[in-house]
């Protein structure tokens, strides 16, 4: 079992949402507006068989594994002071993805 610890006296809310994604890429979180200050990004790849890609940015190639990071099952990343867009997609579709942002 992993575990995830986040301490910082900066982080006022989170916003959280799961998205089901399949094997082309899927925004899973929008860039912040400019004023916007994200202290956080989590991604944890929910499922138990696929992997996922992660994208930090609006670009790059489909099925491309140089352009992003590569998460295994059940495994979490995070990502500190980004407020770019997220996106992802999957080794398998119906495959659920957490997102997650710790902002200011």
């Amino acid at each position: 079992m992993s575990r995830v610890h986040i301490s910082s006296p900066f982080i006022r809310s989170f916003s959280q949402s799961d998205t089901t994604v399949g094997t082309s890429f899927v925004e899973v979180l929008t860039a912040m507006p400019p004023e916007g200050k994200c202290i956080t990004t989590i991604i944890q790849n929910k499922s138990s068989t696929a992997t996922i890609e992660v994208i930090f940015g609006d670009t790059g190639t489909v099925n491309n594994p140089t352009n992003g990071v590569i998460l295994q099952p059940l495994t979490i990343f995070s990502l500190d002071n980004y407020n770019g867009p997220v996106r992802v997609q999957a080794s398998a579709t119906g495959t659920v993805v957490h997102a997650a942002r710790g902002t200011v």
